[in-house]
């Protein structure tokens, strides 16, 4: 999503987030069936890959790739997710080392993801979490 929406894109961007709820409620499973993992890289939902062209077009997708997201939980109940591309028929079953890795590259400073991240912190460090 792009910095200058208008309302009507916060209206598509939040229909969009409740459709995605299925690919959420997808992690919450996996991380609870896996407890020792803190990373994930599942193939993007459609409402994800929508979500990319709220207020303004879509990055471009490089031939041969498709959407993939980068999911770290902070804690049990708490993740943060990234738009990512991946190789098309690339395994997204990857080990915990690698999804780590590859989150820390899409959440680097400056990024969109790293502010979020930022923030996300201090503000549990607010509310005492």
């Amino acid at each position: 999503m792009n910095a200058k929406t208008t309302r009507a894109d916060r209206r598509r961007a939040r229909a969009l987030l409740g459709r995605n709820e299925p690919t959420v409620e997808a992690d919450a499973r996996f991380f609870k069936r896996f407890p020792a993992r803190n990373y994930r890289l599942p193939l993007a939902s459609r409402p994800e890959v929508e979500l990319l062209s709220v207020g303004g077009p879509a990055p471009a997708l490089a031939p041969g790739f498709r959407w993939g997201t980068i999911v770290k939980q902070v804690r049990p109940g708490f993740r943060l997710r990234a738009a990512i591309q991946v190789l098309e028929g690339s395994d997204t079953d990857a080990p915990e080392d690698v999804c780590r890795a590859i989150y820390e590259q899409a959440a680097a400073p400056g990024t969109l993801a790293h502010t979020i991240e930022q923030r996300f912190e201090a503000r549990a460090r607010e509310e005492g979490l």
